[in-house]
């Protein structure tokens, strides 16, 4: 019996699992995937939990390199930018960090390991700490094409 085909639903768009789409080193650990984005040179970057943080690959799966190692503590959300940056919400670190097209950091949002409500990650909240850092660890990342373009790295 031939295996049964996945496909997954985003909206209108229909997509189809393909398990054997990338060809992952065996000298690079994987591990449990958070998310995947489609950088503006056409790499798949997949964000996950264990091993180097970002795996990039090319639009064929050809493994293209890894980034993040020693600089995310807890992957959890990746999106790309139309300038080429690159996102990373990384929950328990507190922490949005911007990458550059070769893996490079080039900002931090937030303080490192501190969490904080209000004014983007740093203002001090008027709660608890504990219930503070339920509510401001960031998850995900977005970033809207117009703010992409136009807004430089600090």
């Amino acid at each position: 019996m031939p295996p049964t085909e996945s496909i997954i639903l985003m909206g209108a768009r229909r997509y189809r699992v393909d398990r054997d789409w990338c060809r992952w080193p065996a000298e690079v650990e994987a591990g449990r995937v958070s998310q995947i984005a489609v950088d503006a040179a056409g790499r798949v970057l997949v964000l996950q939990r264990g091993g180097p943080p970002v795996a990039m690959f090319d639009g064929s799966g050809e493994f293209l390199g890894t980034f993040g190692e020693g600089e995310i503590l807890d992957p959890h959300g990746i999106s790309a930018a139309a300038d080429g940056r690159i996102l990373i919400a990384d929950r328990d670190a507190h922490q949005i960090l911007v990458y550059d097209g070769d893996g490079n950091i080039v900002q931090r949002l937030g303080r490192r390991g501190e969490p904080a409500f209000g004014r983007p990650f740093n203002t001090r909240p008027r709660r608890s700490p504990a219930a503070a850092a339920r509510s401001t660890s960031p998850t995900a990342t977005a970033m809207p094409a117009s703010i992409a373009s136009t807004r430089p790295a600090r």
